[in-house]
């Protein structure tokens, strides 16, 4: 006669471990929020600092194309090269 199985039980996981592995994943959590965030604040950063160069080229290309048309006509009556930067 052949032998029976054992039937396949599933036992329970302990509570300590089931604490463990909850203070992993708050801990881990966390950590993965924190460093977001000052990725976050990284990116905010270099954004305004980009923001704040292409405010003072814009100005400055601005400020060439008011002065252009006079100093173009100072270069005719004159004959001096002018130089705007």
């Amino acid at each position: 006669m052949a032998k029976k199985r054992r039937r396949f039980t599933l036992k329970k996981v302990p509570l300590a471990a089931w604490l463990v592995i909850a203070f992993f994943a708050v801990g881990s959590m966390l950590v993965v929020s924190s460093y977001w965030s000052q990725r976050q604040a990284e990116v905010s950063q270099r954004q305004a600092i980009v923001d704040k160069k292409a405010a003072e080229k814009a100005k400055k290309e601005a400020f060439i194309k008011r002065l252009v048309p006079t100093a173009q006509a100072m270069q005719k009556q004159y004959g001096v090269l002018t130089s705007i930067t």
